[in-house]
């Protein structure tokens, strides 16, 4: 009769091994950076500073900001871009042809939802948390990434001697830093109540050129940067 036990005995002891084994927890594949929509609501308060600068420009100096006071902003987002909207009059009372005119335009990389991902046939979800960007239309989704390192509204002008400057001499260079750049001072810093990001700029400062050559003909004198001036 013992031989018969032996079975019983063994299925015993794999049912309790399999009710020892670890579960298997969450796993998060979505990425740093994601921006809440629903942070970008009322108005806030958009200023422009030049926080670096070579020592040979002569074009702008550190600690520099914009001629206009701080602005007043709302938030649009987009498809394709999140847009800075001017929410001021210049003359109080009056409403100036550039209310809401875009101050920045920064490129949104996507729209998406975070949740688990789910069996299509059953409808049960994993374990695993993903980046949807499929189940609903880019404007019903929460979050979105945002280039923030490229303002593609291209004014320039708050710098100090516009003359030296405009905005065919300046170009945004793409240099996008975000969460994962914790050691990195220039990067995008998000909170509840204010967001902070640096764009870097090749700017060339624009030419002054002669009327006259030292021959007399006009249109053919030598051009110059404008900063020589």
């Amino acid at each position: 009769m013992r031989p018969a036990a032996l079975p019983r005995l063994t299925v015993l002891i794999f049912v309790l091994g399999a009710g020892c084994a670890d579960p298997v927890g969450d796993i998060d594949r979505t990425q740093p950076d994601r921006v809440d929509k629903e942070l970008l609501t009322g108005e806030w308060f958009y200023l422009q500073t030049v926080v670096d600068v070579p020592y040979t420009a002569q074009f702008a100096i550190e600690g520099e900001q914009q001629f206009d006071p701080m602005d007043r902003i709302t938030w649009e987002v987009q498809q394709g871009f999140l847009y800075a909207r001017r929410a001021r009059d210049f003359v109080e009372g009056e409403r100036d042809a550039q209310l809401g005119a875009p101050l920045a335009a920064f490129p949104v990389l996507s729209h998406f939802d975070v949740r688990r991902e789910y069996d299509a046939a059953t409808g049960e979800p994993t374990n695993v948390v993903v980046e949807n960007t499929e189940d609903r239309p880019w404007f019903e989704r929460r979050y979105m990434r945002v280039d923030w390192s490229r303002n593609l509204a291209d004014d320039y002008e708050f710098f100090g001697i516009t003359a030296e400057l405009s905005d065919a001499n300046v170009l945004p260079i793409s240099d996008m830093q975000g969460d994962e750049a914790f050691d990195d001072p220039d990067r995008t810093k998000i909170t509840a109540d204010y967001i902070e990001t640096t764009q870097r700029l090749f700017a060339q400062p624009a030419s002054e050129c002669e009327d006259w050559n030292d021959d007399g003909v006009i249109g053919d004198g030598e051009c110059e940067p404008a900063c020589w001036y």
